[in-house]
C-alpha cells in the first residue's frame, strides 16, 4: 500500500500486469506531508474501507496497537 499524490508516476514505475493486485494506491491529501510518520488513523480509515484479507489481518493487529 502507498500513498502518492503523483498518480502518473505510480503508473510509470509500477505499469500494470497480468496477475493478481500486488499493489494499492491511495491519493495523498494535503495534511499527510506535515507528518513525519503516517498516522495509525489514517492508515486504519484506507484500510478499513478495503475488502481484501491483507487489509482485514492488518487491521485486527492496528486496532489492537490502537485500543
Amino acid at each position: 500500500h502507498v500513498y502518492t499524490k503523483n498518480l502518473e508516476e505510480i503508473k510509470k514505475r509500477f505499469p500494470q500486469s497480468k496477475g493478481p493486485v500486488n499493489l494499492t494506491v491511495f491519493k495523498s491529501d494535503n495534511y499527510l506531508p506535515l507528518y513525519q510518520e503516517l498516522p495509525l488513523a489514517q492508515l486504519y480509515v484506507d484500510l478499513w474501507n478495503l475488502n481484501d484479507w491483507q487489509a482485514k489481518d492488518f487491521l485486527k493487529a492496528l486496532a489492537e496497537k490502537i485500543f
